[in-house]
């Protein structure tokens, strides 16, 4: 275990006693960085971090189904069958058996890696990082630690990677050891053609009721597919939310758009009213203004592949090389997003 100035420790529930400072002392890394993906502006980690998974492969499953089901099916269109009937005498035959075939979907994770470091006199020299306002006596503001205050800034950069990866990384399975493993991102998954059902092209010049209907257009697909709706969340980019919340609040019906003094994820957002209740929009700097997600965060969940003896997410101390220390930041990450058919997409397109 490593420790630098009794502040960091591995990522395992039983050595996280260190970060009683911060939290409880079952606290672990990724717990921590979830706490703060809020303050860091972080949404989609932050809430994807309420269900975390592990798993004990580097490629795992994210869902199962019938390939048959009207609902699931991998073509990704809803058959409706017809219901069967059958006459008095008929039902003293047993009709012929239909076997349905199970599929998997998958996912994997990728390594998440960063190394911090500090020379022994710029960690000697902790209060460079003080500011000349704080008054000494109470050490309020002082930096306790230069390495603990890298790893903390070093973790902000991990969340960010993390939250792009989730949005926008395209799969690739290791099929070596030289080859990048990449998690599956949920943009990623709705531009499947699999998805199209749940995937609508919109001009990106409309406003007002035509983004309402376009979004409602959205809703309707989903709820056709079997989207459940458990924890739904739209999340867009800033200019697209701020576009959503003209729509809703210039529309005829004044309770469209609902009071603005709500937090989550740490934005303060809109609550709009649509045909299947109450959807928060969720300010997201990471998504680019052509895209808008309708995620049910329920299904949605980050994936650990643990290091036996030292958790998810860790810190480990590195060979001494000189007057100096260094740390490395370490997990095995990926998400699990369930089927497409929970969640909706809505890209923007050139009219």
């Amino acid at each position: 275990m490593a420790l630098v100035n009794g502040l960091i420790g591995t990522g395992t529930a039983a050595a996280a006693a260190p970060y009683q400072a911060i939290g409880a002392a079952s606290h672990t890394l990724e717990s921590i960085m979830y706490d703060l993906c809020s303050q860091w502006k972080v949404p989609f980690i932050a809430l994807s971090g309420k269900s975390d998974r592990t798993t004990s492969s580097q490629r795992f499953a994210v869902a199962s189904y019938y390939q048959d089901d009207p609902i699931n099916n991998t073509s990704g269109t809803t058959i409706m069958n017809p219901v069967v009937t059958v006459s008095e005498q008929t039902s003293t035959i047993a009709q012929a058996p239909v076997a349905f075939n199970t599929e998997q979907s998958f996912n994997v994770v990728q390594l998440v890696t960063a190394t911090v470091g500090a020379t022994y006199l710029s960690e000697s020299s902790s209060d460079k990082l003080t500011p000349l306002s704080v008054a000494p006596v109470a050490n309020e503001g002082r930096t306790q630690s230069i390495l603990a205050d890298q790893i903390m800034r070093k973790l902000r950069v991990v969340a960010r990677w993390m939250e792009r990866s989730a949005l926008y990384q395209t799969y690739q399975e290791p099929t070596s050891p030289t080859v990048m493993g990449k998690t599956r991102g949920i943009i990623s998954l709705m531009s499947q053609t699999v998805a199209q059902p749940n995937t609508l092209e919109v001009p990106n010049d409309v406003t007002g009721t035509e983004l309402q209907d376009a979004i409602e257009t959205l809703i309707v697909a989903m709820d056709i597919n079997g989207a459940e709706f458990t924890r739904p969340v739209l999340m867009c980019s800033p200019l697209t939310a701020k576009l959503i919340s003209q729509a809703y609040a210039t529309n005829t019906n004044p309770i469209t758009l609902l009071d603005q003094d709500r937090f989550l994820a740490g934005w303060n957002y809109n609550l709009i009213i649509t045909s299947v209740g109450v959807l928060p929009v969720i300010r997201n700097r990471f998504m680019v203004n052509d895209d808008l997600l309708l995620v049910d965060f329920d299904k949605v969940g980050n994936v650990w592949l643990p290091v036996p003896g030292k958790g998810n997410l860790f810190v480990e101390e590195l060979a001494k090389r000189g007057a100096a220390s260094e740390l490395m930041i370490y997990g095995q990450w990926g998400l699990d997003h369930g089927l497409w058919n929970h969640h909706g997409y809505i890209k923007f397109v050139a009219p």
